[in-house]
């Protein structure tokens, strides 16, 4: 089923209203898209979801090759609908949680990546960039206070209570277009999640 970006801001914000103050924002847009995923990574069956999924794309798919002890939970692909360069997105979860419907508690990750990816973000305070293997990644806080608001600076840098979430456009590989990467993480510091997509690599 497709699902514009429009309809996903639209139940962010449902789900923020209902939240009570300072929560992570990190979370609740990654659950929402994750429930938007159609199904799991399995077209070639190689072992590999990443590899599978990159037959059918035509932008470059990464893996993490570093993911902070955690298991993959899942890997899916989300419909993007029949736009103009819309190919399909994809999201991985990684979590201590075994619980499928409940990945997103304890300590998580989860990497999102399209051309574009067809998902709102949903982003804190901008805590800034940080340059990693040549890649500018942009750090957001995972904080948001009732109401909507960005949390104090102090609140923002508590990303083990409250999440965050690394946004950046990866280089070209060959002739394939660059392609857009979103990590959202939640139960632990700032350092490992650098750590987490420094370890990107090409699934191919």
């Amino acid at each position: 089923m497709a699902t514009s970006t429009k309809s996903l801001a639209a139940t962010i914000a449902t789900a923020r209203k209902a939240r009570a103050a300072a929560t992570t924002i990190a979370t609740a847009a990654l659950v929402t898209a994750s429930a938007l995923a159609t199904a799991p990574v399995h077209a070639m069956g190689s072992g590999n979801p990443y590899e599978d999924f990159q037959v059918g794309v035509s932008y470059t798919i990464y893996q993490p090759s570093f993911t902070n002890g955690l298991k993959e939970s899942q890997v899916q692909s989300f419909d993007c609908g029949s736009g103009a360069n819309m190919e399909d997105s994809l999201v991985g979860h990684y979590a201590q949680n075994k619980k499928q419907s409940q990945w997103y508690q304890g300590r998580w990750f989860a990497l999102l990546q399209g051309d574009p990816i067809c998902a709102d973000g949903a982003y804190g305070a901008n805590m800034g960039t940080r340059t990693i293997n040549g890649v500018k990644w942009t750090i957001y806080s995972g904080c948001l206070n009732d109401g909507g608001a960005v949390c104090s600076q102090a609140q923002s840098r508590n990303y083990k209570q409250y999440g965050g979430t690394l946004s950046a456009t990866m280089p070209k590989v060959g002739n394939a277009p660059a392609t857009n990467v979103i990590i959202g993480f939640g139960g632990m510091n700032l350092q490992p999640a650098l750590k987490i997509a420094a370890g990107l690599t090409p699934a191919n």
